[in-house]
Parts: structure tokens; C-alpha cells; sequence
């Protein structure tokens, strides 16, 4: 059974730093080269679209080897894009300290009513950023109040613009 959609771009008429080019913005995330060097010497250079990085490896394990670069790309993509939430969601508890973290391109994280005129308020001075989501675990509430309209504050939530 086939494990992996592989595209042979065997095209004349364009050179292959072209066609990497084209498949890299296209989104191919493991580009496998072989030209007739390679091929005399039963091998293939593996190419990560995430990092660059390349490897020389035998043809006989490419199919094994593949499955463990596509695996550590999803791995390393996560573990980036998650490093990148945490490190742009600041907390607060003023209004002011949350417009600065707004236009700073941040995700705000304050106590809040859930009272939909404190929304409308909050919209307009935080320039259109929202509310985004109350996350499913919820820090302690000790008697915080809202950070938009200092009335009694319900619940934990997130704020942020959506571009």
C-alpha cells in the first residue's frame, strides 16, 4: 500500500531551482530529489520545506526514513506555533494596560462580565479588537472585576483582533 502522495516533475523546459521554487509555494512540505548522479549512486537528497534542511539518504529506506521527516516536520511546526500563542498572550487588568498589548499585535487574557454593552464598549476602545474565546479551564476567581467596565467580573477571557 501507498503511504505517501509523491509528484514526479519530470518537466523539460525549466530548471530545477524553478520547479523547487514552484512546489515550495505550492506548500509541498518534503521535496525528494534524484538526478543521474544520484541515482549511480543509489541515493536521494530529502529536502524540508520548513527548515531547508537536506539529507542524503539510500533509495532502498527513503519510504521509512519519509515518514519519519513528515512526523518530526508536524512535530517541529506544532511545537513552533504553539511556543508563538503562548509567547503573544499577556494578562491584564485595566483596560489601558489591555490597548497597549492590542496594538503590540498581543492576545489579551483579563477578567471580564460577559455583559454584551461591555463588549460594545470594549470593541471600540480596544479598535474593533473582541472577545475570542472563555477557555475550558478556568483560573481562580477571587473577587476580580471586569477590566473593561470594573463591574464583577464572571469569567476568564481571551481578546484580540482577528486579521
Amino acid at each position: 500500500a501507498k503511504s505517501h502522495s509523491v509528484y514526479l516533475d519530470d518537466r523539460e523546459g525549466y530548471t530545477p531551482g524553478w520547479k523547487f521554487n514552484e512546489w515550495e509555494v505550492k506548500g509541498v512540505p518534503l521535496r525528494i530529489e534524484i538526478g543521474p548522479k544520484d541515482l549511480e549512486n543509489n541515493q536521494a537528497t530529502l529536502v524540508r520545506r520548513d527548515n531547508g534542511e537536506k539529507q542524503v539518504l539510500p533509495i532502498s529506506g527513503i519510504e521509512k526514513e519519509t515518514s519519519l521527516i513528515l512526523k518530526q516536520i508536524q512535530q517541529d511546526l506544532f511545537k513552533k506555533a504553539k511556543e508563538h500563542l503562548q509567547g503573544s498572550i499577556t494578562a491584564v487588568d485595566s483596560m489601558e494596560k489591555a490597548k497597549k498589548e492590542i496594538e503590540n499585535r498581543k492576545l489579551v487574557f483579563a477578567p471580564w462580565c460577559g455583559k454584551e454593552g461591555c463588549e460594545d464598549n470594549l470593541k471600540y476602545q480596544l479598535n474593533g479588537a473582541k472577545s475570542l474565546n472563555f477557555p475550558f479551564e478556568q483560573p481562580k476567581m477571587d473577587g476580580q472585576k471586569c477590566f473593561a467596565c470594573e463591574n464583577k467580573a464572571e469569567a476568564w477571557c481571551y481578546f484580540g483582533k482577528s486579521y
